[in-house]
């Protein structure tokens, strides 16, 4: 049986694909599928996945540029990302687990920002 998250990132990997298979001279201000892809990926990321599906979502956000390269969102929204419903803490206060890879997630995002920015000063 496929989960809510495994048919959003279905869903998002369709309208990369879209999002990637456009001609150079799209019209950036009617761009349906770049719209396409910010909402299924603010839906994975409001997305609040089961324990068991706290790895495959972390997983899947970092191997997608769209969460790694696109930062129209901040590190509370990634810690709340990975924090599991129907843990017993309040929303408040996010588990250890969800600290961890959202920590793991925003280092990945730094050093790639770093990496393309040392390229690019030469």
């Amino acid at each position: 049986m496929t989960s809510v998250l495994q048919h959003l990132m279905a869903a998002h990997d369709l309208a990369l694909a879209a999002y990637d298979a456009r001609e150079d001279d799209y019209d950036k201000d009617n761009d349906v599928t770049g719209k396409e892809v910010d909402r299924i990926r603010f839906a994975i990321v409001a997305h609040r996945p089961t324990l068991d599906e706290v790895a495959e979502k972390a997983e899947f956000m970092l191997r997608n540029r769209t969460f790694t390269e696109w930062d129209d969102y901040d590190q509370r929204q990634l810690i709340e990302a990975l924090n599991p419903i129907g843990s017993r803490r309040p929303a408040a206060r996010p588990c250890l687990a969800g600290i961890l890879l959202a920590s793991i997630v925003g280092m990945a995002i730094c050093t790639f920002w770093i990496a393309v920015t040392w390229r690019a000063w030469g």
